[in-house]
C-alpha cells in the first residue's frame, strides 16, 4: 500500500487504526503468481527454412563494394578532366579606363 492509498483512505474517513488493519491484511494476502506464457510451438515452415549462405552474401557485398569504388574513381577522374571556367576579369585597358574616368568626374 502506498502513501497515496493511505491518504485516499484518510480522506474517505478511515481512522488510523482502520488503515493499520488494512495494511496488515494486505501484507498477509499473497500476490498471485503470474502465469508463465506458453512457448509457441514450432511450425513446419520454421523447420524448413535453411540457414542463409553467409559466404555468398559476403562475396556479393564485396563485389558491390568494388563496383561502387570503381564508379567513384571514374566520377572523380571525370571531375578532374572537366574544365573549370575562370571568372571573367577585366582587361588592363578596362581598368585603366575606369581609373581615368573616375578622375574626370
Amino acid at each position: 500500500m502506498t502513501i497515496a492509498d493511505i491518504i485516499a483512505l484518510a480522506k474517505q474517513g478511515y481512522k488510523p487504526g482502520d488503515i493499520r488493519d488494512l495494511i496488515e491484511l494486505s501484507k498477509t494476502v499473497p500476490e498471485p503468481a503470474p502465469e508463465p506464457e506458453p512457448e509457441p510451438e514450432p511450425t513446419p515452415e520454421d523447420e524448413k527454412k535453411p540457414e542463409p549462405d553467409y559466404a555468398a552474401e559476403i562475396e556479393k557485398l564485396k563485389q558491390e563494394n568494388e563496383k561502387i569504388k570503381n564508379d567513384l574513381a571514374a566520377a572523380q577522374a571525370e571531375n578532374r578532366r572537366a574544365s573549370n571556367p575562370e571568372p571573367d576579369t577585366e582587361s588592363d585597358d578596362d581598368v585603366l579606363k575606369d581609373i581615368v574616368l573616375s578622375f574626370m568626374r
